[in-house]
């Protein structure tokens, strides 16, 4: 089914439709009960809709030309009307009442029972989504932007109702009564249902022309909208740069460069489905002259009665008006269909990082974490780790420094399985962490990075989030250990307090020491942290380091630092240069080799102070 299918990637290869309708059928499937009533109430109202034309030909035969009701093919004689004609009318009045409230009633039950259906399953399908997206790697994410993925989520996942209603809740509806009124009308008179289904041939080859070009069209058009979405999502996010640092009139233009050819692909899709509806209109339009000329011939040679000619033309005009309506809805049905494979295709993307059938609980940490050998290569070639080796003794605060894209952060995200080894292995006390369950690893590991990563909630749910079984207790207890508490306390609504988008309400101080919050309560026994305070200013980061070492304390700590003043009390330091540990030591042995990190430290340090005097050669 493509590239995009079999593993993770950028999502760019468009799914064949031939494997997305059995995908919507298997789906669909799941839903049978819904689908089931629904299209039994569209059968029930397709047949009163049949059934609604017969108290008007009675009428016409047995009330206003002759004595008698006869339903011609599909009876005999019911009775003579030579007596009250017009309690006959009355009731012939009340029948076409009757069936008329009879068939729109089961027309609305179906419609919303199919609807019903329809939004389960768009609940359905997108929550199977993110739940899928939370399973892959970051590795994924990396090639695929965020407002492709909130697009596919929301609108494509949203696509599967369109699916029902103009696949099910239309088409098969309006097939079945195309098919039981061609039965009714070969039953009235074969030969002018002959003349009358000639049009289909032709409607069948206006559609095969047609159809490719509106599935490329809705394609390309949902991959504009795509790319839009992320845009915006993109200049949002990062407004405050924008509007620093931005050219208005650069920024208008890149908008209306992306969005103009959205609408130039819209147009193209709008063009091929009206291109449809007019040829659908032209050809039936033909065929009801060819009919109408044909059934006067046979009602001036008295072979069809003029009700049963009423019945025939009735069903006929109603025939093509239903090929008008499939037509007409066969673009949005196309549309939507495309937008379901792009659901689906995200859901068929295989995660890099997945469990072993034969998966290990990991027990609780209790020796050490070790590298060895350990090479990491992403998905355009670029080496981030190689040949790498490094143990973390359980207890031990172990810092990872180095010049950007030396690879520092790479090692945090191997230890809880957020990119995998490309080779050599990770281990923690000696059990492959390849060869554990997810649950058991990540349980053991708390993340504190230079984004606080808070969530459009209350501070109560984002320091929750730590452990989402606490109570309110625990929650404040975490928030006093990260010295949280008392800014918390001034705030109108406390721990109620909504902290807005990514947590914009809030100094990013207080942002991380809500994050810090929720490590306290995590209590994992292995700490990372990622820069903690490379966000910081010199005032908040020095109250924020008391936080940050009153959580470090009796946990495993691996920390990547860009300044140097928060790993001065590191147990080990390492520096890594293009993936390789280039030096070694604490400290104070760091900057007595006179190396690279010397020379990171004297380039963060105006005055060389005591650390620096006590080992120069004078101070010895």
């Amino acid at each position: 089914m493509g590239a995009a299918f079999n593993s993770e990637g950028p999502i760019r290869d468009r799914p064949p439709l031939t494997g997305v309708y059995r995908r919507i059928a298997s789906f669909v499937g799941e839903f049978r009960g819904g689908v089931a009533l629904g299209l039994g109430l569209s059968a029930l109202s397709t047949l009163f809709f049949v059934l609604l034309p017969f108290p008007v030909k009675l009428l016409i035969d047995g009330v206003l030309i002759s004595d008698r009701l006869d339903l011609g093919p599909f009876g005999a004689v019911a009775t003579e009307t030579t007596g009250d004609k017009l309690s006959t009318a009355a009731a012939l009045a009340a029948a076409y009442v009757v069936i008329s409230i009879a068939q729109v009633t089961a027309n609305g039950a179906s419609f919303f029972v199919i609807a019903r259906t329809a939004l389960f399953m768009i609940h359905t399908l997108r929550s199977r989504l993110v739940s899928h997206l939370r399973t892959l790697s970051l590795r994924y994410f990396a090639n695929t932007s965020v407002g492709e993925l909130i697009f596919r989520s929301i609108n494509d996942a949203r696509s599967i109702q369109e699916v029902m209603i103009f696949g099910f809740g239309t088409w098969i509806t309006l097939a079945f009564r195309i098919l039981l009124m061609a039965v009714f009308m070969a039953l009235l008179d074969p030969l002018l249902t002959v003349v009358a289904l000639l049009v289909v041939p032709a409607l069948a080859l206006t559609i095969r022309m047609l159809a490719r070009r509106i599935q490329s069209a809705s394609q390309t058009s949902r991959e504009h909208m795509g790319g839009l979405t992320s845009h915006i999502e993109q200049t949002m996010g990062a407004i405050r740069a924008v509007q620093v640092f931005g050219d208005d009139e650069r920024e208008r233009e890149r908008l209306e460069s992306i969005s103009l050819r959205f609408v130039r692909v819209q147009l193209r899709f709008r063009w091929a489905e009206q291109a449809l509806n007019i040829a659908t209109v032209s050809i039936t339009g033909i065929a009801t002259a060819g009919v109408l000329w044909a059934a006067s011939r046979r009602v001036i040679s008295g072979e069809v009665t003029v009700g049963s000619l009423w019945v025939f033309v009735t069903y006929m005009q109603a025939i093509y008006q239903l090929m008008n309506q499939i037509m007409f809805v066969f673009g949005p049905f196309q549309d939507a269909v495309v937008g379901v494979g792009r659901a689906f295709q995200v859901l068929d993307t295989v995660p890099d990082i997945t469990e072993k059938p034969d998966a290990e609980m990991l027990r609780p940490f209790a020796s050490e974490i070790r590298l060895s050998s350990v090479g990491l290569v992403h998905d355009e070639g670029r080496v981030a780790l190689d040949g790498l080796d490094l143990v973390v003794h359980r207890g031990e605060k172990v810092a990872l420094v180095g010049e950007t894209g030396s690879g520092k952060t790479s090692v945090l995200n191997l230890i809880p399985r957020l990119y995998d080894v490309t080779s050599g292995a990770l281990t923690i006390d000696g059990t492959d962490v390849r060869d554990a369950t997810l649950v058991s690893l990540r349980s053991q590991v708390s993340l504190v990075s230079q984004e606080p990563l808070l969530f459009s909630s209350s501070i109560r749910d984002n320091i929750r989030y730590g452990r989402l079984a606490a109570s309110d207790e625990e929650v404040e207890l975490a928030a006093r250990a990260a010295q949280a508490h008392d800014f918390i306390a001034t705030l109108p609504a406390g721990y109620d307090t909504s902290v807005g988008e990514r947590g914009v309400k809030l100094s990013v101080g207080q942002q991380q020491r809500i994050s810090i919050a929720r490590a306290f309560l995590k209590n994992a026994p292995i700490l990372l942290l990622d820069e903690p305070t490379s966000a910081l200013d010199a005032n908040t980061e020095a109250g924020f380091l008391t936080s940050l070492e009153a959580l470090m304390e009796g946990r495993t700590v691996v920390i990547v630092a860009h300044r140097l003043s928060t790993i001065r009390s590191a147990d080990r330091i390492y520096v890594l240069d293009q993936g390789r540990i280039a030096e070694s030591g604490t400290h104070h042995d760091l900057i007595a080799l006179g190396g690279s990190y010397r020379s990171l430290h004297a380039r963060q340090v105006f005055d060389p102070g005591p650390d620096l005097e006590e080992v120069t050669p004078s101070a010895r």
